[in-house]
């Protein structure tokens, strides 16, 4: 693991030419001993925030003991270290004689180096003891090789870098430049690198023969950054160091030999993934560079524009993720460089660095203004579906959507497994939206993967999806048509052309006006083909299956005593079991639905409302408002439109009302989408006649509302019935 950290006052400097700020010096009055300011309950399967970790003023550098797995912080205002146990979050303090300008651990002596008022504190990680173990010249920012047990130390002098001996406490000074801005170690070789942003330098610092060697680089060197297995230095220039643009140097730790890596926009932080050989860099405030350490070629991961770029990088090898830290927004956001994909996290307020334990795969960020430590669970997770079976029902011509979810670390991809979707369905991958207008009847069977390459993948059970023939579709031509009988009793079919207009229309029956009701409810036989009912005088209920063209089948009887019924609706299928329905309201007002079998027969019909003999019209519209649910539409004596959405279950919601002075039509029908060749296809909408006989097309917007109206069609006044 590699991390970048250094002090709020380096990042002041850094960007003095852009962002300005203040922090709050006011010491927290809380209890160090409190837990999380927040928590989840249950262990977090993507890469959140889990919780906040109450600290004291400014919290600033942070560093983890894996093996301890506890987590210390400093502050700008507060004069202690934060411990926290990342076990339980549960944090205490160990006062300090004044504030720490840096800190550092060794993690196999289990010590923490902490430098205060010109001292560097030993801190003992069993006991938290604090001790003096050297006294000198101020010293800053801190670096522990946990091999040679030594600490390098900014500062011991004027532009000056110590080198302290933990064990024999044997101490040494080599100068630097006069503005040391970064210091990186690579343990392997016992060498310090230290960037001069004023000489345009680097500074090599040789643990073993106390020595420093200085590299010129590029203009204005600011980060740095060490691979110890492959023995190479990055150094990132704030100014242009190339006509054609900013730089990033490589500095052979053999040789000292500089190279350079052209880069788009200025470099600023830097990390590296040693296990993968690849370096991140923080380019702008669009996106991350990746730069691979075997061949220098730069990648760029585009994140947004969150108007600033991260000040501070981290990576965890394990996971190979990339964390970057954004102040002004208060966001993380997480690179998982094997995909590209980035997640983004919302942290605390002003975060400034970020540590991360590679043994819990949690990640800790410092927010400096309020005080917190933010935890962020980053432990990958297989996928499991979190949402229940998609729809089982659809119609040709009509708008269907469902969307899968699963939980999971990395977020997982969805793809059909097994089985065939229907055709016009489509599976978004990266969403889980299953989507689309179907354009063929039948049942489809299904199932459904989600995978994120965390073994083992899930899978969906099996489903089926019928798709029944759209409501109004009488020529098998995937457009709604409509019929009407004249008053000579014969049935015209007006075939529509998709653009909300008629093709010639086609003698279809004649004897019609034997029948006192005619509705379109859809597919009431199975066949995928839709069919009419109509009542005759005496209350017998007939229906006529369609032959898919135009044509129809020998009628069956399907019911008795429908004399009764003051209106008959075809909704659709309303109880969302895939096979249409009727609805049916009888002389007291009640509304009755009946339920198809999908064999030109009926399961027990169930009162599903009651006072509707208030309504002079009742319209089966099939999905209007776009829920993929059947509703109902109802004019009342007063002329006022009303929406009776469907709950796909045989229910109601709310009603709406949708419009008005709609008494002046003598005839409403709603043949599905009658103008699907125009946006938004696949929704419900409706034809009215009024008393002049104009036929008018009031196309549905999709969301349970109206697009402006046209009419189709003069001369309708002699139609007795419209369906």
């Amino acid at each position: 693991m590699t991390t970048l950290l250094f002090s709020t006052q380096e990042h002041l400097r850094a960007r003095s030419k852009g962002l300005l700020r203040t922090l709050s010096a006011t010491l927290l009055a809380v209890s160090l001993t409190a837990a999380a300011l927040f928590g989840m309950a249950s262990p977090a399967q993507a890469d959140v925030r889990v919780a906040d970790i109450v600290t004291g003023s400014g919290p600033d550098t942070t560093v983890v003991n894996p093996v301890t797995n506890k987590i210390y912080v400093s502050h700008l205002g507060s004069p202690y270290i934060l411990v926290v146990d990342g076990a339980t979050n549960v944090a205490t303090s160990i006062p300090l004689p004044g504030l720490s300008t840096g800190l550092a651990i060794n993690t196999v002596t289990n010590k923490i180096y902490a430098s205060v008022n010109g001292t560097i504190l030993a801190i003992d990680g069993a006991s938290n003891a604090v001790a003096v173990v050297y006294s000198g010249p101020g010293v800053g920012k801190l670096l522990v090789n946990e091999t040679t047990n030594q600490i390098f130390a900014r500062g011991g002098g004027p532009d000056s870098v110590l080198i302290f001996d933990a064990a024999t406490k044997a101490t040494a000074t080599v100068a630097v430049g006069t503005y040391s801005s970064d210091m990186a170690l690579n343990p392997v070789t016992n060498k310090a690198y230290v960037t001069d942003a004023d000489s345009n330098t680097v500074f090599v610092i040789d643990g073993t023969r106390k020595t420093s060697t200085p590299v010129a680089v590029g203009e204005r060197p600011f980060h740095v950054a060490v691979n110890s297995a492959t023995n190479k230095i990055y150094v990132s220039n704030e100014q242009n160091s190339l006509s054609s643009g900013y730089i990033v140097n490589v500095i052979d730790g053999v040789t000292n030999a500089v190279t350079d890596i052209g880069i788009t926009d200025a470099p600023g932080a830097l990390a590296v993934n040693e296990k993968t050989n690849k370096v991140y860099v923080s380019t702008g405030a669009y996106y991350l560079s990746e730069l691979d350490g075997a061949t220098n070629k730069v990648r760029k991961f585009e994140y947004g524009d969150f108007l600033d770029s991260p000040v501070s990088l981290v990576v965890n090898e394990t996971t190979n993720k990339v964390y970057g830290v954004i102040p002004n927004r208060g966001k993380l956001i997480v690179l998982r460089a094997s995909t590209g994909v980035f997640e983004i996290i919302q942290v605390g307020n002003w975060p400034q660095v970020a540590a991360v334990n590679e043994v819990t795969n949690k990640t800790y960020v410092a927010n400096q203004t309020g005080g917190a430590l933010s935890v962020i669970d980053g432990a990958d997770a297989p996928p499991a579906f979190t949402a229940s079976q998609p729809p089982v029902a659809a119609t040709v011509g009509s708008a269907y959507k469902y969307t899968f979810q699963a939980k999971g670390s990395p977020a997982p991809k969805f793809s059909v497994y097994a089985g065939t979707l229907p055709p016009g369905l489509t599976l978004d991958k990266q969403t889980g939206v299953l989507s689309g207008i179907a354009t063929k009847a039948g049942t489809y069977k299904v199932q459904v993967a989600a995978s994120n390459g965390v073994s083992p993948s899930a899978f969906s059970k099996w489903f089926a999806i019928t798709v029944n023939a759209a409501k109004n579709d009488f020529t098998s031509d995937g457009k709604a048509d409509t019929l009407a009988r004249d008053s000579a009793g014969t049935l015209w079919l007006y075939a529509g052309d998709t653009g909300g207009h008629f093709l010639p229309r086609v003698q279809v029956g004649s004897g019609w006006n034997a029948m006192t009701s005619l509705v379109a409810p859809g597919d009431l036989n199975g066949d995928a083909k839709p069919d009419v009912l109509a009542r005759d005088a005496a209350g017998v209920l007939w229906l006529y299956p369609s032959n898919g063209y135009g044509e129809w089948y020998p009628r069956i009887q399907v019911g008795a005593g429908w004399n009764v019924m003051t209106s008959i609706v075809g909704p659709g299928d309303f109880n969302g079991d895939g096979k249409h329905d009727v609805l049916a309201r009888d002389s007291s007002g009640t509304l009755w639905l009946y339920p198809g079998n999908g064999a030109a027969g009926w399961l027990p019909r169930v009162a599903v409302g009651s006072g509707w003999n208030a309504m002079d019209k009742i319209v089966g519209p099939g999905d209007f408002n776009g829920d993929g649910k059947h509703d109902v539409f109802a004019i009342d004596t007063g002329g006022t439109l009303w929406l009776y959405p469907g709950n796909g279950t045989s229910g109601w919601l709310p009603r709406v009302q949708v419009g008005s002075g709609w008494n002046s039509m003598t005839a409403v029908v709603g043949p599905g989408d009658f103008n699907s060749n125009f946006l938004p296809d696949g929704t419900a909408d409706l034809l009215a006649r009024d008393i002049e006989g104009v036929l008018w097309h009031y196309p549905g917007d999709g969301k349970g509302g109206w697009m402006p109206r046209f009419a189709v069609g003069w001369g309708w006044g002699v139609m007795t019935a419209v369906l």
